[in-house]
């Protein structure tokens, strides 16, 4: 007797196969696979965990090196990448042995560390816009010196000013120590910010810090807030209205640095749930009241932290809101703000006041429409 094996209808082995080509070929993008060896998806092709953050962070294979376009002119020096920075194949080569340069000289990290930590031994290092000096690491110093440069990258994308250029370097001091930066304060007169991670000179062009131990992904984000105060009177000589100062800076604080790369417009995460609160009962700060009223005003009513959780938000949603029409207001603001001839008076009654003269100039009619599409917006912010 002849057995009859039942056939699979086509449309079965046809999805069968299609299923096991797919289980055999394709891995999520981004992930790693076990079949190509630990390498992930990258725009269609296989690449290594490390490849993708390259090309993500916008560098390109040259000569051996990941670098950023820009940073050819190092390698056909002959220079190699060393952590933050370019050095000699011979710097590289001690670097990479434990030693450490002091004084001219080459000697064991160990011994070069315990020198730097005493502030008048404090490592230097500068390029064209800073000049940083700090007694935690010497890693720590080129580490910042990258972050700043990335910070005045945006910086200047955001104020519209790509060709400006500071009058001169700035000075930047990163203790290691809070004593040692609340001493650098009292010397200063700046009994007000010694409790702050953060403390800024605008006339003296100098910004300095204390880490107090806050993580990375808090202490960069805050070091990118201040810098940006500082490089708004280097390059343009002026104090801006307090909204928006304390609206970018929030902006600047809730950005994120990664591979040598800030990324701005990210939401607050900090500060969401009680701006949140306050718009869901309606005891938020009216839109003309936080544009014209000097900070002063919500210190004394406590109403501070609500003060600068809005002007961020504001700041937020014009620049990162589905509406091109804000962002065009946005960048007519920045420009006249550049223009105007702010008085440089003891107090910032009258900037504020002139700030809000302009901001009406700019948005016109449109007040009180921006006012309703940002605070619907922050509702949804998450």
């Amino acid at each position: 007797m002849i057995t009859r094996v039942r056939q699979r209808p086509r449309w079965f082995v046809a999805l069968t196969l299609l299923t096991a080509l797919h289980l055999l070929w394709i891995a999520p993008a981004g992930r790693a696979d076990d079949g190509h060896e630990g390498k992930v998806q990258y725009k269609g092709r296989w690449v290594t965990p490390e490849e993708k953050g390259n090309l993500e962070a916008g560098r390109i294979l040259y000569k051996g090196q990941w670098i950023l376009p820009e940073e050819k002119p190092f390698v056909d020096k002959g220079l190699v990448r060393y952590k933050q920075r370019w050095v000699t194949a011979e710097e590289k080569t001690n670097l990479d042995q434990g030693l450490a340069r002091f004084e001219g000289k080459w000697l064991k990290r160990e011994e070069v560390d315990a020198r730097r930590q005493q502030w008048a031994n404090a490592w230097e290092v500068s390029n064209k816009h800073f000049l940083v000096r700090t007694n935690t690491s010497e890693d720590g110093a080129y580490a910042l010196l990258a972050l700043l440069d990335a910070t005045m990258v945006e910086s200047k994308r955001l104020m519209h000013a790509e060709k400006s250029e500071p009058s001169k370097p700035m000075t930047v001091y990163l203790f290691r120590e809070p004593r040692e930066y609340e001493d650098w304060c009292h010397q200063k007169n700046a009994d007000s910010y010694v409790t702050q991670p953060d403390m800024y000179d605008t006339k003296e062009n100098v910004l300095a810090l204390c880490q107090r131990n806050l993580t990375p992904e808090v202490f960069q984000p805050w070091v990118a807030s201040a810098s940006f105060s500082q490089f708004v009177w280097t390059c343009f000589d002026k104090k801006f209205p307090e909204w928006f100062e304390y609206g970018l800076r929030g902006y600047f604080q809730a950005g994120r640095y990664e591979n040598g790369k800030l990324t701005l417009g990210v939401a607050y995460k900090a500060i969401l749930p009680p701006l949140q609160s306050a718009i869901s009962t309606g005891k938020q700060i009216k839109l003309r009241e936080l544009v014209s009223a000097p900070s002063s005003v919500f210190a004394s009513a406590d109403r501070m932290p609500l003060y600068q959780a809005e002007t961020w938000a504001l700041v937020h949603f014009i620049l990162n809101g589905k509406s091109e029409k804000w962002r065009k207001s946005f960048g007519k603001l920045v420009d006249e703000y550049l223009k105007a001839d702010f008085p440089d008076t003891a107090t910032l009654d009258s900037i504020d006041e002139m700030g809000f003269k302009i901001f009406e100039k700019v948005f016109g009619k449109d007040i009180d429409a921006l006012e309703t599409e940002w605070i619907a917006a922050s509702r949804l912010l998450n």
